[in-house]
Formats: C-alpha cells, sequence, structure tokens
C-alpha cells in the first residue's frame, strides 16, 4: 500500500507540475488578449505555486523530519509509520530522474489533449471558440480540477468553464453545453479500456472467490 500510495503521488505530483506549466501558458495568453488580470492573475498565480510547493516540498529535508518527530512523538502511530513508509518510497524515485523528467514532459503534452477536445465541441456546436480562449479556459479549469474539493472536478470544474468563458463573452449556456458535451466524450473515452480488459479484471476475482467457497 505505501508503495502504490507513492507512485500515486508521484503521478499526481507531475501532473500538477504539468498543469503549472499550462497556467503560465495561460496567463500569457491572457495578458496577449488584454483579459481583466485582476481575477485571472490570483488563479494561475495560485496554480503556478502548487506545482512548484508539491514538486519541492515532499522532497524537502524538513517536511521528512517533521514526519519523523511526530513519529517519536507518538511510537506506534500507524498513520504516521504509513507516511514515513509513504515517504521512503517516494523519495527513491530520486534515483529515476531521468524517468521522473520523461513522465514530466508526457504530463505536459497530455494537458494538449482536453484542449483539443474543448477546441473540437466548439466547433461541432457552432460556437466561436478560438485557440486562445480554449488556452486560457482548459489549464486554470483542470487545475481546479485537481484539487480536493470536488469529486472529478464535477459541479466545480463546470463552474470554472463558465467563468473563464464568460471572459470572452461566451454566453452561460453555450458554456454550459461546452462543459457538458466534454464531460460525455471523456467518460466515452475513457469508458473504452474498461469495457475491453473487463473479462481481464473480473475473471481473478471471480476466481480467488471460487477458490474461497471451495475452500468454506
Amino acid at each position: 500500500m505505501a508503495e502504490v500510495s507513492a507512485s500515486v503521488v508521484a503521478e499526481r505530483i507531475l501532473g500538477l507540475a504539468a498543469s503549472s506549466v499550462m497556467s503560465c501558458v495561460a496567463l500569457a495568453v491572457a495578458i496577449r488578449t488584454a483579459l481583466p488580470l485582476a481575477f485571472l492573475l490570483p488563479w494561475a498565480l495560485l496554480a503556478i505555486g502548487a506545482g512548484v510547493a508539491a514538486i519541492i516540498l515532499p522532497l524537502n529535508p524538513t517536511v521528512g523530519r517533521l514526519v519523523q518527530r511526530w513519529q517519536a512523538r507518538l511510537p506506534g502511530h500507524q498513520p504516521l509509520c504509513f507516511l514515513r513508509r509513504v515517504g521512503s518510497a517516494y523519495t527513491a524515485y530520486r534515483r529515476h530522474a531521468g524517468l521522473l523528467a520523461l513522465v514530466a514532459v508526457l504530463s505536459v503534452c497530455e494537458q494538449w489533449f482536453p484542449l483539443a477536445l474543448m477546441w473540437t465541441v466548439g466547433q461541432a456546436l457552432g460556437m466561436p471558440l478560438t485557440v486562445s480562449m480554449v488556452v486560457v479556459t482548459m489549464p486554470l479549469t483542470l487545475f481546479v480540477g485537481r484539487l480536493p474539493i470536488s469529486l472529478g472536478g464535477l459541479g466545480v470544474g463546470d463552474g470554472a468553464i463558465v467563468v473563464l468563458l464568460g471572459l470572452f463573452d461566451i454566453s452561460v449556456d453555450e458554456a454550459v453545453a461546452v462543459s457538458v458535451l466534454c464531460r460525455a466524450v471523456d467518460l466515452a473515452v475513457t469508458a473504452v479500456p474498461g469495457i475491453v480488459l473487463w473479462r481481464d479484471l473480473v475473471e481473478p476475482l471471480r476466481a480467488a472467490r471460487r477458490e474461497r467457497n471451495a475452500t468454506a
């Protein structure tokens, strides 16, 4: 569990780092298109800061010493022991800097797929979505969706799309239509691997259940 959790943490951190890079791009495009920065600037800076902090803090020796100090005060405390194991497994990734760099680059490339999806959906709906609109809207929306304040960004991400597209004078109805259709396409695409691999995923569970029943 600790090692698997460390891999999930690493993936999330690299995703936040990629989101920070795209937020920089979104901020640059917003400045170029003369959007009101009083609202966008704090949002973009928060996204950038979260990515930087996500990379630096877990590897900071001070954080590790803090966990060790808490563990010394609470010997045998299971959550702290688990966190220490996760931290040890996570820091082992430092020996694979090249692999982390490759995954980070791929994470940045991955951020462009939702942008392409939004632009395609806009064209399908006959909306005047431009590349600049999409580049400003989607990276900041993805950042909000990654925050642990919602289930998969439901509601929060959709609201972000409505607000950000509203800066380009896109109506609420049109923005909601884009958001809903993007989610529908994303759900359909992500469901394909589960359908294809359903038998491989379920059959081991059925075999284990049959073995337990036979043993009982």
